[in-house]
């Protein structure tokens, strides 16, 4: 049983690096160029670290929050679907709504007041 349980653990190894390494060095590719990416597009930079801040904190609060909802309700595979299936709702809304121009208008006056 001890053996099957190492070779168990042996196959889910690499695949769970992989998907840590590769979550974490876009994160870092991410929080590194948002900044640069936002001052460029005329925000200000208090906007940029609010924007970089409320990432940190999304971040900081999903995954205890993810790690409690699959230890107690969720398998891991179903838990990665759910993520998978929220974010790409979150981008088809964020495709919509940013393609109606008085969203885009409104947004961009709201972000750029603070300067």
């Amino acid at each position: 049983m001890e053996q099957e349980e190492r070779e168990a653990q042996a196959r889910y190894f690499r695949p769970f690096f992989a998907a840590y390494f590769f979550y974490y060095a876009g994160y870092c590719v991410f929080s590194s160029f948002i900044v640069l990416f936002l001052t460029e597009r005329g925000y200000s930079a208090a906007v940029c670290g609010v924007i970089t801040s409320l990432t940190l904190l999304a971040n900081l609060l999903m995954e205890p929050a993810g790690g409690y909802l699959t230890d107690t309700y969720l398998s891991a595979r179903s838990y990665l679907t759910v993520c998978i299936g929220v974010i790409t709702g979150v981008c088809l809304l964020a495709t919509l709504l940013f393609s109606i121009p008085a969203v885009c208008v409104s947004m961009g006056t709201v972000l750029n007041d603070s300067t």
